[in-house]
């Protein structure tokens, strides 16, 4: 069985002035293979009026406050401390990076991750040893809350520099007790993809049950091996490399696709040759990912890119699935502008169907010249 790509192709005419000459355009209801989520593609909406001040404004974001939280001077008397059960020194370290619990957490364990020492690292700034050394830390932080005893017992669990915890009260067991643990990484770059603060950072949450969306994707992922015997996340990379049209570039542990219905503008995915989780993203695993985020993200600078989201998305931790593999989306966010139009609105955000302007097709042919 194929990995099957529906859409429903319409027609909108109008005339326009001021000769009022018929004008026709189409409108694309792409459907996700995996999932059925829908988008709307409409190509001509790249050439929408925006009523935005010209340039950018990321050279004010660029001027650091003396406040940052998240700025090395600040950053020991600003932001809290794990318990000495999960973490003996109460943060993890690797590198520049520095991994520490979120003030106002979304999920049992919710730490974010500083990239670098500088308050500012615009989107073609970013290198391998930042992003490397962040995925790092938030892979001891899973590791070792996965390994903390989830009972009342007290605690083994190592820190970064692979020494035990001290005993008491397991934070694990008061956080939820027993269960699966889904881990996600998360990155919001810049104000216009929500993130609020500038200084470059990621967040890592763990959770007892799946996000809504990882859920969805792995129920459908288990009923697509159910019903064809195969793994949807190897058959998809294979099949857009046979089509050509959305397929971008791969290396040993990762493909790069365009998404074929994607929910944001310029969406990627990147899904790993093996490994259903994030504990197995370590080494060249590790690298690979890096290597085409750093790609995508010089795509996105060139294509006047400036802000973006990345996300994971993993089974839960140990676990390791024949119908399921790591994955992970890239979105790009509207350009920093002291006025600029947010482009998520009420047709992505209530009936769940992304209104998209740039063909998937277009994307992955502009991409595919950043890899090899």
């Amino acid at each position: 069985m194929t990995v099957e790509f529906p859409r429903q192709v319409y027609e909108n005419t109008i005339l326009r002035l001021p000769e009022l000459r018929p004008e026709t355009q189409t409108i694309e209801f792409r459907q996700d293979p995996l999932t059925g989520a829908r988008c709307r593609l409409n190509r001509k909406r790249v050439e929408r009026p925006k009523q935005v001040s010209p340039g950018s404004a990321v050279d004010g974001l660029a001027r650091k406050p003396d406040n940052c939280p998240f700025c090395p001077e600040n950053i020991g008397a600003a932001t809290p401390r794990f318990p000495a059960a999960i973490c003996r020194d109460g943060f993890y370290e690797v590198g520049e990076c520095r991994l520490f619990p979120n003030l106002f957490p979304l999920a049992p364990f919710h730490a974010n991750i500083t990239l670098s020492r500088r308050h500012f690292v615009s989107i073609e700034q970013f290198s391998a040893a930042m992003l490397e050394d962040a995925l790092e830390t938030a892979r001891l932080f899973f590791r070792d809350v996965f390994r903390a005893p989830r009972s009342d017992t007290p605690c083994g669990c190592r820190n970064s520099g692979g020494q035990p915890g001290t005993t008491g009260a397991d934070p694990v067991a008061t956080a939820w007790g027993r269960g699966k643990l889904y881990p996600l990484v998360c990155w919001n770059h810049l104000p216009p993809s929500g993130g609020s603060i500038v200084h470059p950072h990621m967040q890592a949450l763990l959770d007892r049950g799946p996000s809504g969306y990882q859920a969805r994707l792995l129920e459908a992922s288990a009923a697509y091996f159910e019903k064809t015997g195969s793994n949807y996340w190897t058959d998809l990379p294979r099949v857009e490399r046979e089509k050509g049209e959305r397929f971008v570039g791969e290396n040993s542990s990762v493909w790069v696709l365009a998404s074929y219905a994607p929910q944001g503008n310029r969406e990627f995915q990147i899904i790993f040759t093996d490994g259903a989780g994030l504990l197995d993203l370590a080494g060249d695993a590790r690298k690979d990912l890096v290597d085409a985020l750093l790609r995508l993200l010089r795509y996105y600078h060139d294509s006047g890119v400036d802000s973006f989201n990345f996300t994971t998305l993993s089974a839960a931790l140990g676990e390791r699935q024949d119908f399921y593999n790591l994955n992970g989306k890239l979105i790009a966010r509207p350009a920093v502008q002291p006025l600029y139009r947010n482009d998520t609105g009420v047709l992505e955000r209530v009936h769940y169907e992304a209104d998209v302007e740039m063909a998937p097709e277009t994307i992955a042919r502009e991409a595919r010249g950043y890899f090899p």
